[in-house]
């Protein structure tokens, strides 16, 4: 069989390639049955050709008819099994009757079938539906070679599985196109036409560059601007209705390619294919306005909130001396009460009038009553804001449809009073006890200030605040949207849930029954408080102090003195270099812009100069320096550099691609010696950017404007997972995204996770519970953490005191199916689980799935607390992981040098992609450390010195000295001498 073997290698096909050691022990090690198998051969010189052909078969899945391609290694350890020698081989090879007879023994042996006409139909159809789910054309070819394998078929070739990938692709695509046109009404299909329509005299812009409005920050400007783009789009009439059964990736496929592709592109698309895009590009620019206005909204709101409480504390700081001499006067006024009490009341008005004039007490008493109503809380700050708000909340309940996401919520019942008022002034209601219970406490002193009448003013204050809260935490939900529609519409379904549960369960070893499930975790839980009670008497790192835990300050790891003159010499070895070399390096080796596919999923033989081009856009990108400023450094145009960006670097191209280099990085053996690649840890730094975004807020941290570029870094000191995200949500929300993630396919699984304290909460322990996921942070200031016990009659010995109360089980039993069906649907690819977290962090309490999750998640955490402080060891290996993130910050840092380290762009789809290709970058430097150091470390060995697997723990393939970033400079005076001369003539 003929196949390009380096290009099927790639793709998943199975060849004999890479093949060392330790492939050959594990691979080609001939069982007890095979041995037994291969001695029914009667002629003894077929034995040898017998076994090469079992167990290459075995390895392959398919036949090599062509000896020839098979390494000698793999014939000499065969032959050295069975004692024969290897040149009966050559005329084996040439028995083409012998090996078809021979060829049917090993099928039935393994139990393989022929890949027939039947099985083809049935391939086919499975293509097709994983087409019609995703377009990604490598995970497609990838899962259908894994799928033929575990259907126990015979592999065909390489060249007929692309085939059946090609026909399943041009098959889909076809219905797609052909359902779009039956679904569309002709006046739809013209008013898409007309946004690719040649432009008139008086028209600068194309209707479909208008639709294309990238969010600015969230003033009212920008919520006029996106509430205008939403009544334009809802104008074609496309709802989630006309996208039928569509995946939700293939919608973002096709939407991609409506935001990217220009009119010209479009117009000489045939009209099926463009209608098709253009509806899809609408419908999810659709579903991203309306979650921009909400999230415009929750910002503005918050940010009020923000203002008021800094007006309030600089309040405070302008009073304290004013209030300082207020309280002198009441001092001296009440030892003047005191002291004179008894008087007759004459001499106590005299002694009170002598004290201070009247006109000095009403001022006064202006002054504190100013204080008291003015200078004593927030709300009153936010009340001056009012009109602001009411513009928003305006916009915001005619642009929107809200639905409650439980019956209980009064959020809505208050929305629809206040509407009431807004369209009539003259308004009156009746105020009933149960109304005013129904308002926060925090809020009822203001709203009803003598306990009866309702002041708008705050009410509407309130209302405006309860339901930016209840809209973020999904107690409110906005129709058409993806971010704040309910919760149970992402996740599976009871019928699918029931399907699957048994399967979840026996994956994360858990029992099936719920009474059994709370046992385990109790008995858990218990056993964690006996072992730490134990073993606190002998530990001097840990003491209780007033009923609180505190441990002792972890020491500085010792480093061997020689370790610096290793790292030395093994740099010395690895020489310098320049950055794009290693770049080229990369694609040399490994072939990684293959994955950097057309944004039309069109699958093409990049030429060298494609080639080159994909890597200079790549490096601009990576390095933040700009098309204009790579294309004065490069041979190819701010243009070229633009396009390739804008059609082959999306961040789905760039993880294929990064998951490449991860695969070939996890192959080498050094990282090993770093870890096992069990763990991870995830830390977030700021990236400073344009402010004219919905990504970019004032971080209180940094001290500067920006977003938070989230890392998750494998204990081998790779990175598996960056993200940007906004400053001021909480960075435990998106821990999970590199673990449960269908984009994110790579060798390298993490079943561990640290994170730095901001980096955890009590939901976050809970969902890793049931996730199989195994969180271990680093804690500071342990104290501040209350600890649970299992029941309130256990008792501990010398750590009762430190117990705040005992577990309340019954609020996880009640909501136990909910919780693992949420989170079986992030474990299996269903949703986004930081789309669940979100929701579920931000829940209310009184919210029965939040309050389980918040249970469990005490008690999983007690259990690590006490892991924690209990062993020095464990703190320093979590010490150790979240220090590889902070290292991995710098490095990333190193790389991403061009203009000042700021994005320059205000589109959130370019900065998504800015930050993967900075992790693909930053991944292909380290591999290529990791490989020259793996060299240098040979070397070194060969040449007599000797070098522990300790000692290589030391050194980091997060090493930059050596790289030169930014390019060569020339300053030959002769040579710009004869320039400037010929210039001139």
């Amino acid at each position: 069989m003929k196949i390009n073997i380096n290009l099927a290698h790639e793709y998943g096909y199975p060849c004999l390639i890479d093949i060392d050691s330790n492939v050959l022990e594990e691979y080609f090690t001939l069982s007890d049955e095979e041995l037994s198998l291969i001695a029914t051969i009667k002629q003894k010189d077929n034995k040898l050709g017998f076994a090469v052909l079992l167990k290459t078969f075995d390895f392959l899945g398919y036949f090599i008819h062509n000896f020839s391609q098979v390494p000698p290694d793999i014939v000499s350890f065969l032959s050295h099994q069975i004692n024969l020698s290897k040149e009966v081989l050559a005329e084996y090879s040439s028995a083409k009757s012998v090996k078809d007879h021979h060829s049917k023994l090993i099928r039935k042996f393994y139990g393989i079938r022929i890949f027939d006409m039947d099985f083809k139909q049935k391939i086919l159809a499975w293509l097709i539906d994983q087409y019609r789910i995703t377009s990604d054309y490598s995970d497609i070819l990838v899962s259908c070679i894994h799928n033929i394998r575990k259907k126990q078929l015979e592999l065909p070739s390489f060249t007929y599985i692309e085939k059946l990938v090609s026909t399943a692709i041009e098959h889909v695509n076809k219905d797609i196109y052909a359902y779009f046109e039956s679904a569309l009404s002709l006046a739809q299909k013209k008013s898409l036409n007309n946004l690719v329509g040649e432009l008139t005299d008086n028209k600068t812009k194309s209707g479909l560059s208008l639709l294309k409005l990238i969010p600015g920050k969230a003033t009212i400007v920008t919520l006029h601007e996106q509430t205008k783009l939403l009544n334009n789009l809802r104008e074609f009439g496309i709802n989630k209705t006309s996208m039928g059964n569509l995946s939700v990736h293939k919608i973002a496929w096709f939407a991609k390619q409506g935001k990217e592709y220009n009119i010209k592109d479009l117009r000489r698309f045939p009209a099926a294919k463009r209608h098709t895009i253009l509806a899809c590009f609408i419908y999810k620019n659709m579903v991203d306005t309306i979650d921009n206005i909400v999230l415009i909204f929750i910002k503005k709101v918050r940010m009020m909130h923000a203002k008021s409480e800094k007006t309030f504390q600089e309040g405070l700081v302008s009073h304290s001396k004013s209030s300082k001499a207020k309280m002198i006067v009441l001092h001296d006024l009440t030892q003047t009460f005191i002291e004179n009490w008894d008087e007759a009341a004459p001499v106590f008005k005299r002694k009170i009038v002598t004290y201070k004039p009247k006109e000095e007490f009403e001022q006064i008493n202006i002054e504190v009553k100013e204080y008291m109503y003015e200078r004593s809380d927030t709300y009153c700050y936010l009340i001056k804001d009012l009109t602001s708000l009411r513009k928003f909340a305006k916009k915001v309940f005619h642009a929107l449809s809200l639905y409650p996401d439980t019956p209980a919520s009064q959020t809505l019942i208050f929305v629809e009073i206040l509407k009431k008022k807004w369209k009539n002034k003259k308004l009156h209601m009746r105020i009933t006890e149960e109304f005013i219970n129904s308002i926060g406490k925090e809020w009822r002193k203001y709203i009803f200030p003598d306990g009866k009448n309702l002041n708008w003013g705050y009410f509407e204050a309130f209302v405006i605040s309860d339901l930016a809260e209840a809209l973020r935490s999904g107690e409110v939900c906005v129709e058409g949207s993806n971010e704040y529609s309910s919760l149970f519409e992402h996740v599976f379904s009871t019928e699918e849930w029931n399907a699957i549960k048994k399967e979840y369960l026996d994956e994360i070893g858990m029992p099936h029954e719920t009474e059994l499930f709370i046992r385990k975790f109790d008995k858990s839980l218990d056993k964690a408080c006996r072992r730490f009670s134990k073993g606190i008497k002998g530990n001097r790192e840990v003491s209780i102090k007033n009923g609180k835990l505190h441990i002792a300050r972890l020491d500085k790891e010792k480093v061997p003195p020689y370790i610096l003159s290793l790292k030395q010499k093994i740099s010395k070895l690895i020489g310098n270099t320049n950055l794009t070399d290693i770049i080229t390096d990369a694609q040399l080796e490994i072939n990684f812009c293959k994955y950097l596919k057309h944004i039309s999923g069109s699958v093409l033989n990049l030429s060298q100069s494609s080639v080159e081009k994909l890597l200079a856009a790549l490096h601009s990108s990576a390095c933040n320096l700009g098309p204009s400023q790579s294309a004065k450094s490069t041979k190819f145009s701010e243009t070229q550099l633009k396009n390739a960006r804008k059609f082959y670097l999306s961040s789905n191209n760039l993880r294929d691609a990064n998951r490449a280099i991860v695969n070939a990085y996890n192959k080498l053996e050094i990282p090993n010696i770093w870890g096992d690649g069990t763990s991870a840890s995830a830390d977030g730094k700021l990236v400073r950017m344009m402010h004219k975004n919905l990504v970019a807020a004032w971080n209180v941290k940094y001290h500067s404007t920006g977003g938070m570029r989230y890392n998750h870094v494998s204990d081998k000191y790779i990175a598996l997972y960056s993200q940007l995200i906004n400053c001021g949500v909480y960075e435990a929300e998106f821990l999970l995204d590199a673990i449960f993630n269908e984009e994110n396919e790579i060798d390298i699984k993490p079943t561990r996770l640290h994170a730095d304290t901001h980096g955890q909460t009590k939901m976050m322990f809970g969902f890793c519970s049931l996730l199989g996921i195994k969180l271990m942070p680093r804690i500071k200031n342990l104290k501040r953490y209350n600890l649970y016990k299992p029941r309130a009659s256990s008792k501990y010995g010398a750590i009762n005191t430190i117990f705040k109360r005992a577990i309340d089980w019954s609020k996880i039993y009640a909501v136990l199916d909910d919780m693992l069906r949420i989170c079986a649907s992030i474990r299996y690819g269903k949703v986004r689980s930081s789309l669940i977290l979100k929701k579920l962090t931000t829940y209310r309490k009184g919210h029965k799935i939040y309050e389980g999750f918040r249970e469990l998640g005490l008690a999983a955490r007690t259990i690590y607390i006490f892991e924690y402080a209990g062993s020095k060891d464990i703190r320093r290996m979590v010490q150790l992981g979240c220090n590889k993130s902070e290292m991995w910050h710098n490095f990333g840092k190193f790389i991403s040098f061009g203009q000042n380290g700021e994005m320059r762009t205000n589109d959130f789809e370019e900065q998504k992609d800015a930050t993967v290709a900075l992790e693909l970058v930053c991944n292909i430097v380290a591999y290529w450390n990791a490989k020259r150091i793996q060299s240098a470390v040979e070397r070194l060995k060969k040449d007599g010195q000797k070098i522990k697997s300790s000692d290589i723990k030391y050194i980091t393939p997060l090493m930059t000295r050596h790289i030169n970033r930014f390019g060569k400079f020339d300053f030959d005076l002769e040579k710009r001498k004869k320039s400037m001369i010929d210039g001139e003539k």
